[in-house]
C-alpha cells in the first residue's frame, strides 16, 4: 500500500492465464474456499472474506481488532441502557430515568452506526501495515447480478487506496461448479 492511489483493471493486468500482477503463494495449511452457489454474490463475498481473514495473518499481517471491539462495547452499552429501562424502571415513577435510558440507547446505537458508515464501511478484515502501523481496511464487494469482484485496500489517508476489479470467472475451478479462491494477494 505504499504509494499513491491506483485502480487496477482486469484488462490491463492480465496477460495470458497467469497475469502480470505478482501473485503470492497461499500459505501452507490454508484451504481454498469454495462457493457452491455461483449466483449468490453474498456467498462468494463471504468465501473471499473467510479466505482473506485466514490468509492475511498467515502471511504476517497483524489483524487489527480495535474497531470490532469498540462496536461490541458500544452496543453492550446500548443494550444495557435498554435492559435497565425495560426491566428495572417503572413508568410513572421513573419517567425521567426512562427518558435517559431511551436517549442512551439511541446515542450508543447512533455512534455505532456512525463508526460503521464512516470507518468500517464494507470491511470484514482490518490489518495493520507492517511498515507504518496504519490501519488498512480490506473491502470485498460484488454487486448483485454482476460477475465483477472488487477487492479494495483502503486506509484513513485519502491518497492511500488500491482497488482490484476482476471477473469472478477468473476463479472458476475446472469442473465449473465451484469457485476455488486462491486469491491474488499483492
Amino acid at each position: 500500500m505504499s504509494g499513491g492511489s491506483s485502480t487496477v483493471s482486469n484488462k490491463k493486468q492480465r496477460g495470458g492465464n497467469t497475469g502480470s500482477r505478482p501473485r503470492v503463494e497461499v500459505p501452507h495449511g490454508i484451504e481454498p474456499r469454495t462457493a457452491s452457489n455461483l449466483y449468490s454474490s453474498y456467498e462468494i463475498v463471504k468465501a473471499v472474506n473467510d479466505f482473506l481473514g485466514e490468509a492475511l495473518p498467515a502471511l504476517g499481517y497483524i489483524e487489527d481488532t480495535s474497531l470490532p471491539w469498540m462496536r461490541i462495547l458500544l452496543m453492550a452499552l446500548a443494550c444495557s441502557a435498554g435492559i435497565v429501562g425495560q426491566f428495572f424502571l417503572k413508568f410513572p415513577a421513573d419517567s425521567s430515568l426512562l427518558k435517559l435510558c431511551v436517549l442512551g440507547y439511541f446515542f450508543f446505537s447512533g455512534v455505532t452506526c456512525l463508526v460503521d458508515m464512516l470507518l468500517t464501511k464494507s470491511s470484514d478484515v482490518q490489518i495493520s501495515d507492517r511498515e507504518t502501523g496504519d490501519r488498512i481496511f480490506v473491502d470485498v464487494e460484488m454487486q448483485g447480478f454482476s460477475s465483477e469482484l472488487v477487492l479494495r485496500l483502503r486506509s484513513n489517508k485519502p491518497n492511500m487506496s488500491e482497488e482490484i476489479r476482476e471477473s469472478i470467472g477468473n476463479y472458476f475451478h475446472e469442473d465449473a461448479l465451484k469457485i476455488v479462491l486462491a486469491c491474488t494477494l499483492a
